[in-house]
C-alpha cells in the first residue's frame, strides 16, 4: 500500500490522553503522497500504568482501522511512555511507531503484516505498510 497521511480529531474520556485509564477515540482522512483522499483512519488509544524498575511509565494500547476503497486493514500496538508528567500524545516527531496488521476485509481480507507510524513535522502522520502475501 502506498504512504498516507492523516490529521486527526479526537474525543478524550478524562482529563489528559495521559491520564491512566484515558481512552482517546480519533479520526483523520487518509491522503496519498499527491494529497488525495484515499481513505479514513479510525482508531482508539487506551492508556494504562505500568510500573517497571520504579520509573513512572505508561503504556497505550492503539486500535486502528484504515477504511480504503474496496475494504479494510485492521491493526494493534502498544507505546511506553516515560515521566508521567511529560508524557507526549506521540513518542516524537520523526520516531516510527509499529503496530501489527491483523486482519482485514474486501480486497485486503485477511491482511498480515506490520504499519508503521510516524509523526512529521508539519504535524501530519505517515502510514507505511508491509503486507505478508
Amino acid at each position: 500500500l502506498h504512504t498516507a497521511y492523516r490529521r486527526q480529531r479526537q474525543m478524550c474520556i478524562r482529563d489528559r490522553p495521559s491520564d491512566v485509564g484515558a481512552i482517546v477515540f480519533f479520526n483523520g482522512a487518509l491522503r496519498n503522497e499527491d494529497g488525495v483522499m484515499v481513505g479514513e483512519i479510525m482508531g482508539v488509544l487506551t492508556s494504562m500504568e505500568i510500573a517497571q524498575d520504579a520509573l513512572p511509565e505508561y503504556d497505550r494500547m492503539r486500535e486502528l482501522i484504515f477504511n480504503l476503497e474496496g475494504g479494510q486493514i485492521f491493526a494493534l500496538g502498544a507505546s511506553s511512555y516515560r515521566g508521567i508528567d511529560e508524557i507526549p500524545d506521540f513518542p516524537g516527531v520523526n520516531t516510527p511507531v509499529e503496530a501489527a496488521v491483523v486482519g482485514g476485509t474486501g480486497k485486503d481480507i485477511g491482511a498480515l503484516g506490520t504499519v508503521t507510524t510516524t509523526l512529521l513535522d508539519d504535524k501530519t502522520y505517515t502510514h507505511e505498510f508491509i503486507l505478508l502475501g
